[in-house]
C-alpha cells in the first residue's frame, strides 16, 4: 500500500494465519507508518515481507510458535525507523537491511536459525539474541558509518560474523557456553569491540585497522582461543583468559599500540593443561605485557 510522503499515515495489518506454507507481504511508502505481521500456530515454511521507504516508520514482525523453516525478510530505506523481530521454533531464517541514519533494530530467534543484518548510515543500533541449548545458530551482522551500535548475545554452539567500517562504532558481544565462534573486523578510528566467551572451546578471530581502536575479549572455563590483529596507530588489544588450556595472540603494527594477556590458572587445576599467550608488536612506541598465574 502507497501513502504520498507529505501525508502521515498509521497503517496496522495483522495477518494470523493458521495453515502451511503461508506468505505475507508488506509495502509501505511514507512517514510514520505502522506495520504489524504475525504468523503463529503450527505453521512451517511460511514467508513473511516488509518493505518500508520513508521516515519514522516502525515494523513489528513475529513468527511464533512451534514452527520450523520460517523466513522473514525487512527493508526499511529512511531515517529514525524502528524494526522488531521475533522468530521461534527452530531453522527459521531472516534478513534485514536498514539504510539511513538513527534506525533501530531489535530482534530474538531460537534453534538452529540464520540472521543476516545490514545496517547503512550513522547512529543506528542493533540489539539481537539467538537462544538454543547447542542448536548451532549463525548470525552475519555488517554495519557501514558513524556512530553505530550492536549489541549480540547467543547460547551454546552458534557462530558470529562481525563488520563495522566507519568510526566510533561499538560491538558487544557475549557468548555463553560451548563452541561458540566469532569472526570480527572493524575498519576505521575509534570504533571498540567487547566480548565476553564464557564457556568451553571457544574461538575468537579478527582485524581492527586504523587509530584508537580498542579490542576487549574475556574467555573463561577452559580450551579457549583468541586471536587478534591489528593495523595502525594508537590502538589497544586486551585478552583475558581464565582457568586452563587456552591459546591467546595479538599482532599489532604501527606506532604507539597497546597489547596486553592476561592468563589466570586455578589452583586446584590438576588437568596441568598449559596456556599459550603470543605477542608480536612491529612499529615504534608500542608497550606489551604477558601475564600468566
Amino acid at each position: 500500500m502507497f501513502k504520498p510522503a507529505a501525508i502521515a499515515t498509521l497503517l496496522t495489518l495483522s495477518v494470523a494465519q493458521a495453515m502451511a506454507q503461508n506468505a505475507a507481504e508488506l509495502e509501505q511508502l511514507g512517514a510514520e507508518n505502522l506495520a504489524t505481521i504475525y504468523q503463529g500456530s503450527m505453521v512451517d515454511s511460511s514467508e513473511i515481507g516488509v518493505s518500508q521507504v520513508g521516515d519514522l516508520n516502525t515494523a513489528s514482525v513475529a513468527q511464533v510458535g512451534e514452527t520450523h523453516f520460517n523466513v522473514a525478510n525487512l527493508q526499511q530505506l529512511g531515517n529514525a525507523n524502528v524494526a522488531a523481530i521475533e522468530q521461534t521454533g527452530r531453522a527459521n531464517q531472516l534478513d534485514a537491511a536498514s539504510t539511513g541514519n538513527g534506525n533501530r533494530l531489535s530482534g530474538s530467534q531460537t534453534g538452529f536459525a540464520v540472521a543476516v543484518v545490514e545496517q547503512r548510515g550513522n547512529n543506528n543500533r542493533l540489539t539481537f539474541s539467538q537462544q538454543g541449548y547447542f542448536e548451532g545458530s549463525n548470525m552475519n551482522v555488517s554495519q557501514d558509518g558513524l556512530g553505530n551500535m550492536a549489541d549480540i548475545f547467543q547460547g551454546d554452539g552458534n557462530r558470529m560474523t562481525l563488520a563495522q567500517n566507519g568510526a566510533y562504532n561499538l560491538a558487544e558481544i557475549q557468548q555463553s557456553d560451548y563452541q561458540n565462534e566469532l569472526n570480527f573486523s572493524q575498519n576505521g578510528d575509534a570504533n571498540r569491540l567487547n566480548v565476553d566467551q564464557d564457556g568451553f572451546g571457544g574461538i575468537i578471530t579478527g582485524s581492527s585497522s586504523g587509530s584508537r581502536n580498542s579490542v576487549d575479549i574475556v574467555q573463561s572455563f577452559m580450551s579457549n582461543q583468541a586471536t587478534v590483529i591489528q593495523n595502525g596507530t594508537d590502538n589497544l588489544a586486551s585478552i583475558e583468559q581464565a582457568n586452563y588450556g587456552h591459546q591467546a595472540s595479538i599482532t599489532q603494527l604501527g606506532s604507539a599500540n597497546q597489547a596486553h594477556i592476561l592468563q589466570n590458572m586455578p589452583l586446584e587445576d590438576y588437568t596441568r593443561l598449559p596456556g599459550s599467550a603470543t605477542i608480536q608488536q612491529s612499529g615504534t612506541g608500542n608497550s606489551a605485557s604477558i601475564v600468566q598465574q
